[in-house]
């Protein structure tokens, strides 16, 4: 029973079915033990209120606006992570001089973040810039640890032959770190 219920199509339809009833059964029994409304709302009120908004126009535009600024972080995230990153790995002075901004990030929980964002940064933004915390430490350590770890023989190769920068990047860098880029992703 064990290799159907994990191995075939049907048992893991099965036990994604039960873990979400599990879930919801949990999430009832606490709105009902909290009974406060506006706190945790009974999973029956939130699918008929949401049944309820995805018929209106209203509810499709702020959804789609949302996304599309997560999106912007996540895409903002990922390129500043893999700019900072090549200059870090390429330039020592440069990665002391923003580790410390790096760690901070990289240590501090994002919600601590979201906090004062909320006091300082235009509510249009927030969501960027929510998006950019989660994604930037995690592709820069990546991507910082891939190209430290390029092997010297690598770096002594394209000094010998003179390779352009453009051609290390195709032929060296890229495919060396892609594996931890997409890790990261």
């Amino acid at each position: 029973i064990k290799y159907w219920l994990f191995q075939t199509r049907p048992g893991k339809l099965l036990t994604a079915l039960v873990s979400v009833a599990l879930w919801l059964l949990v999430w009832q029994l606490a709105a009902q033990r909290m009974n406060q409304h506006l706190l945790l709302p009974a999973p029956i009120t939130v699918a008929r209120r949401l049944g309820e908004l995805v018929i209106t126009k209203n509810f499709w535009q702020y959804t789609l606006r949302s996304l599309l600024r997560v999106i912007g972080g996540i895409v903002t995230g990922v390129g500043i992570a893999v700019l900072v990153s090549a200059l870090t790995a390429a330039f020592r002075p440069v990665e002391i001089l923003l580790s410390p901004v790096i760690s901070v990030i990289k240590s501090t929980p994002v919600a601590s973040f979201i906090i004062l964002a909320m006091l300082w940064i235009a509510d249009d933004i927030l969501p960027v810039f929510i998006s950019f915390l989660m994604v930037f430490p995690v592709v820069w350590a990546n991507l910082h640890t891939a190209l430290r770890s390029i092997p010297d023989p690598y770096h002594d190769l394209s000094r010998i032959y003179r390779l352009p920068l453009g051609r290390r990047i195709c032929r060296i860098y890229a495919p060396y770190a892609l594996p931890y880029f997409l890790s990261a992703c």
